[in-house]
């Protein structure tokens, strides 16, 4: 019996030079903690599907809903 093909990632490393990427310390600077808990949000969004999102119409409310 074959194993059942696996859509997207259960993990996926982060670098540990994240925090300290000139883009996420703007990021910070301007939306506090809550841009880059989106960021990482969005990051586990895709590599969930496997490497992309499909944006929907739903994507925006997901995120608004979960940060306000």
């Amino acid at each position: 019996m074959a194993r059942p093909i696996k859509i997207g990632l259960d993990y996926f490393p982060l670098d540990v030079d994240y925090f300290n990427d000139t883009k996420f310390i703007e990021l910070n600077y301007y939306h506090g903690l809550k841009g880059e808990s989106i960021i990482i949000r969005l990051l586990c969004m895709i590599y969930k599907e496997g490497y992309f999102l499909e944006y929907k119409d739903k994507t925006p409310l997901i995120l608004a809903a979960t940060f306000g």
